[in-house]
């Protein structure tokens, strides 16, 4: 028994050990295509959250995700404006791997923005958008 009790405390020992080692694992140094593949998730987060406003209730609940999803973005922009200018090549790259899925999410983007600013009861999401919408602009404009 005492064995069995050995093993058992040996195993939880290093499964804990494991798990804090995967977490303490240094972060990979960011990439165009990294943080090009990094955006487009929470692009796509962000389209799912709008997809759910439909009411004023909806449209409040909305506010914290949409400014947590701005937050994300934000970084990412600043990694982004830390790697300079993309070349030709990782531009290229960047398209070919995220263009078509980038110019999907950026349509459906778009479609919930609109359907959003035009109806008035869900104005808190509207004013939620345009704050993220005029940071990110002020971010990404440094990239040009």
């Amino acid at each position: 028994m005492r064995k069995f009790a050995a093993v058992v405390s040996l195993t939880v020992c290093l499964a804990v050990w494991a798990c804090f080692a995967q977490d303490s694992k240094p972060e990979e140094k960011p990439t165009f295509d990294s943080l090009a593949g990094k955006m487009l998730a929470r692009i796509n987060e962000l389209n799912a959250v709008l997809k759910d406003v439909s009411d004023e209730a909806s449209a409040k609940a909305a506010v914290p995700r949409i400014k947590a999803i701005q937050a994300y973005l934000l970084d990412v922009g600043k990694q982004m404006n830390a790697l300079g200018k993309p070349t030709t090549q990782q531009s290229r790259e960047i398209e070919d791997k995220y263009g078509k899925d980038g110019r999907a999410a950026a349509t459906s983007l778009a479609a919930e923005m609109q359907r959003i600013a035009g109806d008035l009861k869900l104005a808190e999401a509207k004013k939620a958008l345009d704050e993220m919408t005029r940071a990110l602009q002020e971010t990404f404009r440094n990239m040009e």
